[in-house]
């Protein structure tokens, strides 16, 4: 949380106090150009760290919950791609599910969104991890999921995690394909490739080796050395793939192109006007 008390260098881990003399916070971090107080600071919220402090009091640790998913924002360019209306369901989109986690035993997919966490809704991305870490352990905890347009319900066991575990190009091999149109420039992986860009052996699509400067892509933010897996839902095998299903997604060429992109190891989804705003 945001405070306006006189913190500076030197007080974080400190009790932020409120006038009645009881502790609501601790001091985090201070936001300053010059190294000083400046009046804006951040703290974590008491009863978020009497939380923490409860489970290191009985377990001599802490232990979160994890259900295995890395997860993004629901943004009004990815819902207009994803059919889903700008004012309708708020959630967290899951680009990449854990082989073997919690959510991947639980049924969950690439592409869903998670709305709802035993009842309660999920208005933000970061409220997913928040809910999900502070839920124990073996506890089967209930999931409402947006799929394609349609409502679903699933069960998941929350898993433990294990926090040692947590840590968070151009070349081809003569083959490559382009999306001119869009900016793109395509080639296969090969293993330099995956060595360099961090790709897992199982990882398969086309990568970009080159975007246009203006282009449709470079306003969406690709980059040279993502690897786009899906288009519009449907793998890519290579970059021959990955043109067709462009070209086929381009006629349609008021709706943006949903894209799974992998880069250097970690997917998200991506929303591809099929224009560029010169406005």
């Amino acid at each position: 949380m945001q405070i306006d008390a006189a913190v500076n260098r030197g007080n974080s881990g400190g009790p932020t106090f409120d006038l009645a003399g009881q502790v609501v916070g601790i001091n985090t971090a201070i936001y300053s150009p010059n190294g000083g107080n400046v009046g804006i600071a951040f703290d974590i919220p008491s009863d978020t760290a009497k939380a923490v402090i409860e489970q290191i009091k009985e377990n001599g640790h802490v232990d979160r919950g994890y259900i295995g998913v890395q997860i993004q924002q629901v943004t009004p360019d990815l819902a207009a791609a994803m059919g889903i209306p700008k004012d309708g369901p708020q959630g967290a989109l899951v680009a990449a599910v854990t082989p073997d986690g919690p959510a991947a035993k639980a049924g969950i997919k690439i592409g869903d969104v998670i709305q709802q966490l035993d009842g309660k809704p999920v208005a933000k991305t970061n409220d997913l991890p928040r809910m999900v870490g502070g839920t124990p352990a073996g506890k089967t905890v209930h999931l409402a999921v947006l799929r394609q347009g349609k409502s679903l319900e699933v069960d998941a066991t929350v898993g433990h995690l294990d926090e040692s575990k947590v840590a968070s190009a151009d070349g081809s091999d003569g083959r490559s394909s382009d999306a001119p149109k869009l900016g793109l420039a395509l080639a296969e992986i090969n293993p330099d490739m995956r060595d360099r860009l961090h790709l897992g052996k199982d990882t398969t699509g086309a990568v970009i080796t080159h975007v246009k400067r203006g282009s449709p892509a470079d306003g969406a933010g690709l980059e040279g050395g993502d690897v786009i897996e899906r288009v519009d839902g449907q793998p890519v095998k290579g970059p021959d793939d990955a043109k067709a299903l462009l070209a086929t997604a381009e006629k349609a060429p008021t709706k943006p192109i949903l894209l799974l992109v992998n880069r250097h190891g970690a997917q998200s989804f991506i929303a591809l006007p099929q224009t560029t705003d010169v406005g």
